[in-house]
């Protein structure tokens, strides 16, 4: 039987050496203080973050400076695919999608601002991040899309082509994302929940506990939304099933 060391122990030491290169307080605070953008970038300058300082300094472009950032921690997470064993694997690749689908989310943004919306995007796709974090689809190609069907193309067979499928018609005619991301968070819970399921016994327990406070902290926001509406507003979200299951 597998023990708990040998099966998060090398986990728990790759999340050690990360944690032991956080930038600390103080280091913050000078970045605080800094008198420019530019001041405050370079003070990355031999620290974990140099690789971020070496694309800005490249570009100039601070949002492509975070972009970089943002691939090289999603590479960071994925690469530990390859040292996990099932069902703790599957497990990770379903809390992976969280990251994904905000991926998602961004490109399917940006093609429905140039389409729906008819709002320039020029440039903006670049920012995206470009590689497979568990499911491959076409980024790219979505944010080009000339309508609905092209953005199921983009997504081939990964299981958000359905999702664009039975939801983007009725955003598109409403000119609101709202129902299709929320389809998409649901879709999330459903995976991660699902794959806890399949832990050991004290893992599933731990893991679903904190699935579930995280399910109601999402419908916790949601209803500080409606804070101060009427009774009858409240009770209409409600019945509108506008909050994530599994709470």
């Amino acid at each position: 039987m597998r023990t708990a060391l040998s099966e998060y122990g090398f986990l728990s030491a790759k999340l050690k050496t990360r944690l032991s290169k956080r930038l600390g307080k103080e280091f913050l605070d000078s970045l605080i203080r800094a008198k420019s953008l530019p001041e405050a970038v370079q003070l990355l300058k031999g620290s974990d973050y140099e690789d971020t300082l070496k694309v800005y300094n490249e570009t100039g472009d601070l949002a492509m400076a975070e972009a970089a950032m943002n691939a090289r921690e999603l590479q960071l997470y994925t690469e530990l695919y390859r040292f996990l064993n099932e069902p703790v694997l599957s497990f990770i690749k379903a809390l992976s999608l969280r990251f994904e689908i905000e991926q998602v989310k961004a490109a399917v943004r940006l093609w429905f601002d140039a389409t729906v919306r008819g709002r320039s995007i020029a440039g903006k796709s670049g920012y995206l991040y470009q590689g497979v974090i568990v499911n491959a689809y076409a980024p790219d190609e979505l944010v080009r899309a000339a309508d609905i069907d092209g953005v199921i193309k983009a997504f081939g067979t990964t299981p958000y082509a359905s999702i664009a499928g039975a939801e983007l018609p009725k955003a598109v005619s409403e000119r609101n994302l709202f129902d299709f991301e929320l389809a998409m968070d649901r879709y999330f819970y459903r995976e991660a929940l699902a794959a806890a399921g399949r832990l050991g016994s004290k893992d599933r327990v731990i893991a679903e506990r904190i699935l579930h406070a995280d399910v109601d902290a999402q419908n916790e926001s949601r209803l500080l939304r409606y804070s101060g509406s009427s009774d009858k507003d409240v009770q209409t979200a409600l019945s509108a099933h506008l909050f994530i299951p599994y709470g």
